[in-house]
């Protein structure tokens, strides 16, 4: 009879300490104890009935439980500890997708800045590009004010018929058609760049406005990850389960 009592003391000590570890493991994992987790198993149940049943013996008998009682209690306990490593499985899993999203956060954080410093630099380089086509229209106007870019080819054509009606005009005009040549050339030069200019500055705002959609997409799936928390909380509080899971496998272990 005395060996009966101290296997059912040695039953419920074990049985005690595995509720209290496998409650601990459920309010780590769901959020919740074993007594109010949704997803308690029945075996949890029946183990906490077995050792009650057993304690209850204990103080309403004289003699030490039966041997079919403590049967049942040895079945429980087993059923327990399977449930148990159960658990630690499961909290192995959670702690490592944890980490895994943890990674994937600074590394979608660290694109983020850098598309953010790259966006930076272009809005810079079309700033300049545009201030560089609005001082050669600046400089074209102030040499030519009657004259529009796209015209100047005409109005030297129309200068060289004129010139073959008259001597008179065609001296006149000797000196000035090498002017007009000159200018013509610096013309068609500035022209040329101001097309130049155009065309780089239509690619750059293009170039521009998909990084803005790319950078939104980012921010929005950011946002989502986060659940629009600040990400440096968001990294602490990962951080903080991740050491809390370490502390408990180490308890238990």
């Amino acid at each position: 009879m005395r060996q009966l009592a101290r296997q059912a003391l040695g039953y419920t000590q074990s049985a005690a300490q595995l509720l209290e570890q496998d409650g601990a493991w459920l309010e780590q994992v769901y959020g919740a104890s074993v007594t109010d987790s949704p997803a308690d198993p029945p075996a949890a149940a029946g183990l906490e009935q077995a050792v009650a049943a057993v304690a209850q013996a204990g103080q309403t008998q004289a003699e030490a439980p039966d041997a079919g009682l403590l049967a049942e209690l040895e079945a429980r306990l087993a059923s327990g500890r399977s449930r148990s490593a159960g658990l630690r499985s499961t909290a192995a899993r959670w702690q490592q997708s944890m980490q895994e999203q943890q990674q994937l956060c600074h590394k979608e954080a660290a694109a983020v800045e850098a598309e953010t410093t790259w966006l930076q630099g272009l809005a810079a380089k079309a700033e300049e590009l545009a201030g560089q086509l609005a001082g050669l229209r600046g400089e074209w106007a102030a040499l030519f004010p009657e004259l529009a870019v796209n015209e100047a080819e005409a109005a030297y054509r129309a200068m060289q018929l004129k010139d073959e009606q008259s001597e008179e005009i065609r001296g006149r005009l000797e000196i000035s058609v090498k002017f007009l040549e000159d200018k013509n050339t610096a013309v068609q030069a500035l022209q040329e760049e101001i097309t130049g200019l155009d065309k780089e500055l239509a690619q750059l705002h293009a170039q521009l406005e998909g990084k803005e959609a790319l950078e939104r997409e980012k921010a929005q799936r950011l946002q989502q990850w986060t659940g629009g928390r600040p990400l440096p909380g968001c990294l602490l509080i990962a951080s903080g389960s991740c050491a809390a899971f370490r502390l408990r496998l180490r308890a238990a272990g």
